[in-house]
């Protein structure tokens, strides 16, 4: 739908993943244009690894193809120290490139149905200090000591805020009031669990991929929009797929000859949790085994497969910029000519790259290792890493 006449186009940014895109996904599509009633709509994904630290499923342009066959507009990828991150840093990440765009209008976003009430009701609610510090003193992880200095400021109870769409969606706002954009903080109700792997009224992320893990391409049909079952299908069967534990052996040899002082300058890393680390090394045959035996009250699963990704790749402490430096280019509707007049009126300062042998900023050498690691654990060619072309809309998609 196209906004009246006379009135400025509405262009709303959504920051997601698509590992891979299924109907729930489609469904805020919908809801954007229904509400909205949207011009166009931009997505900003994490490339080749998660904001959770795991390998994504499916490669950075096949889950771009997904989201452009459904009716995206402009698909972007986010640095992957931005995209690998914990949950503020990622939702810095997203907000900053769709800000700087300068064209975008509206973030958009799913939070759990019976949370949107709380959602407002936190809206000018700041954590209890005291209640943070003491929490984080009893050895709790940081997002369990926010969520705790955050019920105490409300007087909540703590398992109301206990929703994975829901903190995600406070880092969201958080960022847009810090960074003063003039994104309209847009959510939007989201049925079911963030991170579900049985059916339910529309399905997560974790569903679909356990459903093609083991065989049960039924299930992954009726989850996802056609155009997104037939990109599946096709990259399944070239085995154009990364599983984590293929990059087991690569993971613990990397482990295996760094140093205290190189796994203490990993991001994330701190209170001497490198000691842990190594010694856990030395019990451990699985990267799966070695989060278990890392894992405490204060070092959540998240975090610590965060860290294995990062020292996989060697990222240092200071290569975690403040800013985003650059967005890649990966995926264009047949509309997309107006929107890039639309940004480039806005007089965006956010270089775009499109071709990974034409950049040569220095995170973007971190990018491409990333890349390289995927295809790796997809077993597939490193060339990729320099073939892989901008996905266009096809011919006759709607």
């Amino acid at each position: 739908m196209k906004s009246p006449e006379n009135k400025p186009p509405v262009v709303c940014g959504i920051i997601a993943e698509y590992d891979p895109f299924h109907l729930g996904h489609a469904r805020q599509f919908e809801q954007i244009r229904q509400s909205l009633i949207s011009d166009y709509i931009v997505c900003v994904i994490s490339c080749a690894f998660g904001q959770r630290g795991d390998a994504h499923l499916f490669s950075t342009h096949a889950r771009a193809q997904m989201a452009v066959e459904a009716g995206c507009d402009l698909v972007l990828g986010l640095p992957y120290t931005f995209g690998t991150a914990p949950a503020e840093r990622f939702a810095q990440g997203g907000v900053e490139t769709l800000s700087r765009l300068g064209a975008v209008t509206h973030l958009c976003f799913g939070v759990e149905e019976s949370a949107l009430d709380l959602f407002h009701q936190l809206s000018d609610v700041s954590a209890d200090q005291r209640a943070f510090k003491a929490a984080m003193a009893e050895g709790l992880s940081y997002a369990e000591a926010k969520a705790i200095a955050l019920s105490k400021s409300a007087g909540l109870t703590i398992n109301r805020l206990n929703l994975p769409n829901l903190n995600l969606a406070l880092a969201y706002r958080k960022a847009v009031k810090q960074l003063k954009s003039k994104l309209i903080v847009t959510p939007f109700p989201r049925e079911g669990s963030y991170h579900a792997t049985t059916t339910q009224t529309l399905p997560s992320a974790s569903f679909v991929r356990h459903a093609l893990v083991h065989g049960n391409w039924s299930a992954v049909q009726k989850n996802v929009p056609q155009s997104s079952y037939q990109i599946i299908k096709e990259h399944w069967s070239r085995g154009n797929y990364c599983l984590n534990d293929t990059l087991d052996t690569a993971l613990f040899h990397r482990l295996l000859i760094m140093d205290t002082e190189q796994v203490k300058n990993l991001p994330e890393v701190s209170e001497g949790l490198e000691n842990r680390l190594q010694r856990c090394l030395m019990q451990a045959t699985s990267r799966k085994e070695l989060v278990s035996l890392m894992k405490t009250k204060r070092y959540p699963y998240t975090r610590l497969n965060r860290i294995l990704t990062h020292a996989l790749l060697g990222v240092k402490k200071e290569d975690c910029l403040k800013q985003v430096p650059y967005v890649r280019l990966l995926g264009i509707s047949k509309r997309s000519e107006e929107l890039f007049r639309l940004i480039k009126n806005s007089n965006s300062d956010l270089p775009f790259v499109s071709q990974a042998s034409k950049c040569d900023h220095p995170q973007y050498a971190l990018e491409k290792q990333a890349e390289g690691l995927w295809l790796l654990g997809a077993r597939q060619p490193l060339k990729h890493i320099y073939t892989q072309e901008i996905t266009k809309e096809k011919e006759g998609a709607t």
